[in-house]
């Protein structure tokens, strides 16, 4: 658990950050079934800090559902990636325009999104440390609904077993079915301060839109697969190390 010091010239205390650090080769969460109360939305948002560790030109998962119907991770070309999929085969796909490779400085990446737009008009936001860095999109024919609704929901690895995650994840925040204009930066300081450290979200999570989040992984009050969030416990699996930095500074 990291935390940044206490009031210094009457200065509000920084939050206080419990980062997960995982192996690249064995540690993942599973839901090993559907998120609680979970629904189909054209809509949705996705934060979560970051701290590559290896892995360069390699994927690197952060979030996936059964049959990649959600998929968001560092890919082979470096980039960031958010790939999108209905029931029906629509996608929306988005990724940065910039290459991130191992680093010891903390990443947040933060999007959302709502495909209930036709072709070219789908709204997607993607920012890395408060700057948007989104290249041009691909998107469907169609408005459509993400299926959100699978088999299983993973953290770390796709399949579980394979594109493990190298590297630290901090503050994972998943919210299908909401949705935030991130182009509104007073929407970007619900989840990142001006001076790029973590913002306070709530115990569930719900500070930014008033409703938690489905997913709320690696809260500072919770054990490793324990869900802050609505959609139910995950399961850890493989090692996680004791992490050395925290995006709190």
């Amino acid at each position: 658990m990291f935390w940044s010091g206490g009031i210094l010239g009457g200065a509000a205390p920084r939050v206080i950050v419990k980062p997960a650090d995982l192996d690249g080769s064995s540690a993942y969460l599973n839901r090993g079934g559907d998120l609680t109360g979970n629904a189909d939305s054209a809509q949705g948002i996705f934060s979560a800090w970051i701290r590559l560790d290896g892995g360069d030109a390699s994927q690197l998962q952060i979030y996936w559902a059964t049959g990649s119907t959600i998929s968001i991770g560092r890919v082979a070309g470096n980039t960031f990636n958010i790939s999108l999929q209905s029931s029906g085969g629509s996608a929306l796909a988005f990724a940065t325009a910039n290459t991130y490779t191992a680093s010891a400085t903390w990443l947040h990446l933060l999007a959302s999104w709502d495909c209930n737009f036709s072709a070219g008009n789908k709204l997607s936001h993607l920012y890395i440390n408060d700057v948007s860095d989104k290249a041009a999109p691909t998107d469907g024919n169609a408005a459509f609904a993400v299926d959100y609704t699978v088999a299983d929901h993973q953290i770390g690895t796709q399949n579980a077993g394979s594109a493990f995650f190298n590297g630290c994840l901090a503050e994972l925040y998943f919210a299908p079915g909401q949705y935030l204009d991130f182009s509104n930066a007073a929407n970007r300081r619900k989840f990142i301060t001006a001076d790029l450290r973590p913002e306070e979200l709530g115990d569930t999570g719900a500070n930014p839109t008033g409703t938690a989040p489905k997913v709320y992984q690696f809260r500072q009050s919770k054990a490793i697969g324990a869900n802050a969030g609505t959609g139910g416990d995950f399961t850890a699996h493989g090692t996680f190390g004791a992490p050395t930095s925290s995006p709190a500074g």
